[in-house]
């Protein structure tokens, strides 16, 4: 059997270029980067490091920020209250779920 064809309607994996899973960019992080004094490489490395494990000089003056952390946080309630909801409602007993698998060579 033939490496299957992409027909436009499934995205096929290994298609894809391999990309760093590490990649991260916010156009608002360069912007205030840019009006900093210290603007030597070393600095903005420093600074795009920081921000890039989520600890960005900005946050207290960004918006995008502000907004990801209230959505965040909304993203939770919602998600706590429907697990509480789920909890109330099933009855105690687990359910299994079986899956077949199969493996074309």
């Amino acid at each position: 059997m033939s490496k299957p064809q992409s027909n436009g309607l499934v995205e096929l994996v290994d298609e894809k270029q391999d990309m760093d899973n590490s990649s991260w960019n916010c156009m608002d992080f360069w912007n205030f980067s840019s009006n900093e004094a210290d603007k030597s490489w070393e600095a903005s490395h420093a600074r795009f490091l920081a921000a890039k494990s989520g600890n960005c000089p900005y946050k207290e003056i960004c918006p995008r920020y502000a907004r990801t952390v209230q959505d965040m946080q909304e993203q939770s309630k919602i998600c706590k209250n429907n697990s509480q909801t789920k909890r109330d409602t099933l009855p105690n007993k687990v359910i299994l779920i079986e899956y077949t698998y199969e493996y074309y060579s």
